[in-house]
């Protein structure tokens, strides 16, 4: 008994360190995603959607290597434990300093984004996706699964990806109901117009200007007794904000009803924002109205609980072909599944 004994308790002690090292990431991970958006760990919430993805995703992990040790299999889990946890640690850690640190000046971009946000992006998805391929491999050594494990685990966790990937997009455009939240007849202090791409000769695109007269008409119906313009500028053209306060002045709104800020580069970034700037403490300092398309702002609702602000929704009346609504709709699952798992 005692033999059997001291082998269980060798075969246990093996995946202490793998275990602690998982954990060790999730908290990384947890403190990165809140210090990216300028919180604390205060404002962690375990009911989040993203936060809860965070956990299954690490329970299952856990539960995966103490199933394979009560198997007498502890030496495999540690095999391959050393390098999946050096590639997502290190792509965690790389991500986490780009995105906070910016090393790289902010006037290169990559497409539409700044470049330490896109790289920063694309070590957190080298990150994620390890994870996920480390999951599948485990699952494949608890069935005994034989041949071409590591093509499967890499076949698998990109299956499981795309999973995560449309359940992003169902959520973001299906699975929730803000009809309570829009501002219909209400009244509200502020109106807060996010920003959209600045075409040639420093014009408003059709999206912005669509949220541009939206923003105008809800100040002349007296809904709004103010208006944020908010959005960054890339090189060589004016701020996404201040082509909006320009046409809004053209559309009849006032100088002075107007306020402006030019540092956000994204949909969290604005969200933030409106945290840091209209609520204290959690409480509103006035009603706030986001001002933006419809298809945008189940996202702008599911990034408000993770700050944990209420905000009223006002949607533009932009008509899009359908297959840019449709690219929009796929491009707001994909933004949301990165700011369930990251906070970016």
């Amino acid at each position: 008994m005692r033999t059997v004994k001291k082998k269980s308790l060798g075969r246990g002690w093996k995946i202490i360190f793998p275990i602690g090292l998982v954990l060790l990431e999730l908290s990384i991970l947890t403190y990165l995603k809140y210090r990216n958006q300028g919180l604390s760990l205060s404002d962690y919430t375990f009911t989040y959607t993203g936060n809860i993805i965070n956990l299954f995703l690490v329970a299952v992990i856990i539960s995966e290597m103490i199933i394979l040790t009560i198997r007498k299999r502890a030496n495999e889990v540690l095999k391959t434990a050393g390098y999946f946890i050096t590639i997502s640690l290190v792509s965690l850690l790389l991500a986490g300093w780009i995105y906070n640190f910016r090393p790289i000046q902010q006037n290169y971009y990559i497409s539409v984004y700044p470049i330490n946000h896109a790289l920063a992006g694309i070590f957190y998805l080298v990150f994620q996706l390890t994870q996920i391929i480390w999951i599948s491999y485990l699952w494949l050594l608890i069935f005994r699964v034989k041949g071409f494990i590591p093509l499967r685990s890499v076949s698998n966790g990109l299956f499981a990806i795309i999973i995560l990937l449309l359940f992003s997009i169902l959520y973001s455009q299906f699975l929730q109901n803000i009809s309570r939240q829009m501002l219909g007849e209400k009244k509200s202090e502020y109106g807060v117009l996010f920003g959209a791409a600045v075409v040639s000769k420093d014009k408003p695109s059709n999206t912005l200007d669509g949220r541009i007269k939206k923003a105008a008409e809800l100040y002349k119906k007296g809904q709004i007794s103010r208006i944020l313009t908010t959005g960054s500028n890339a090189p060589g053209e004016l701020a996404e904000s201040e082509v909006a306060r320009r046409y809004l002045i053209k559309y009849g709104v006032p100088k002075d009803a107007i306020v402006k800020e030019n540092k956000t580069v994204s949909t969290a970034g604005q969200v933030a924002y409106i945290r840091q700037h209209f609520f204290k403490n959690g409480d509103p300092q006035g009603l706030v109205t986001v001002i933006t398309d419809k298809y945008h702002l189940n996202r702008i609702n599911e990034m408000s609980k993770f700050f944990n602000i209420k905000l009223l929704y006002a949607g533009s009346d932009t008509e899009f072909p359908t297959q840019k609504l449709l690219y929009s709709k796929v491009r707001e699952g994909i933004a949301l599944l990165f700011f369930w798992l990251f906070g970016i």
